[in-house]
């Protein structure tokens, strides 16, 4: 009697239960395949008065393209991508409002996380504004010309581990300090076989910030030296790691 009790009870109670649920909202389907969606976008950046290169709410890259040259965006108080459905396509009536005037968009196509980064690192070092002149000691000029972003930036101290692949080398950084990125490629100039199959590694800013960009200076270096390396066993000073050219998250 105490089990039948149980069991109409919980028939009684299980559509109150069902009720109480709110219903998950159904996933937004893109309209085609090169259909950015408007909203929730993270990061807008212009190199060119002809496009503007935007990060979505899922750091998918993209480019969008004018109709006619549309500069300034960079230097705009305000800058926001307008779509009728949501979703840019290249369709009418969609357009970038530029602090009240409106560049109609031609097309949009998505891009590599590489090429992204590479356009935000050259639109920030263009919109980086000059203080009047000071006079500062033992300050570095060179630091201040450039501003860091999870685009194309990550923190030496962030960084968990590293893997070698067809590709180059990948590392994994704690997400909460590189902008919600977990993963960066990070491109060496030339190749580097001090690097290669190396026990540990470590990465040294040029900025002396600890942030790796790919900026004049920062380099990938070998923490331990391998066996047979004279230079490390002779004067770890000799050794200076192989420059890195180029940082971009990857999935």
């Amino acid at each position: 009697m105490r089990s039948l009790a149980l069991l109409a009870l919980a028939l009684i109670c299980l559509p109150v239960t069902a009720a109480a649920v709110t219903p998950r909202e159904p996933a937004r389907v893109a309209p085609g395949p090169t259909c950015l969606d408007a909203r929730g976008l993270r990061d807008m950046n212009q190199t060119d008065a002809d496009s503007v290169t935007v990060l979505d709410a899922d750091q998918q890259p993209w480019r969008v393209h004018f109709q006619s040259a549309c500069p300034g965006v960079d230097d705009a108080a305000d800058a926001v991508l307008e779509a009728p459905s949501g979703w840019a396509c290249g369709g009418p009536r969609e357009r970038v409002r530029i602090d009240g005037r409106h560049c109609p968009i031609a097309s949009v196509a998505r891009i590599d996380a590489r090429e992204f980064a590479a356009e935000a690192k050259l639109s920030d070092a263009r919109t980086v504004k000059s203080l009047p002149t000071v006079q500062v000691q033992a300050a570095s000029e060179t630091g201040s010309r450039f501003r860091a972003s999870p685009a194309y930036c990550f923190s030496a101290r962030a960084l968990r581990s590293w893997s070698e692949d067809p590709d180059g080398i990948k590392v994994e950084t704690n997400p909460k300090q590189s902008g919600g990125n977990r993963y960066y490629r990070v491109e060496l100039g030339t190749y580097c076989p001090e690097v290669t199959n190396a026990p540990e590694i470590a990465f040294r800013s040029g900025f002396g910030n600890g942030l790796i960009c790919g900026n004049p200076g920062d380099r990938i270096i070998a923490s331990q030296a391998l066996p047979g390396d004279l230079r490390r066993q002779s004067n770890p000073r000799n050794y200076l790691g192989c420059a890195v050219m180029a940082v971009y998250p990857v999935r």
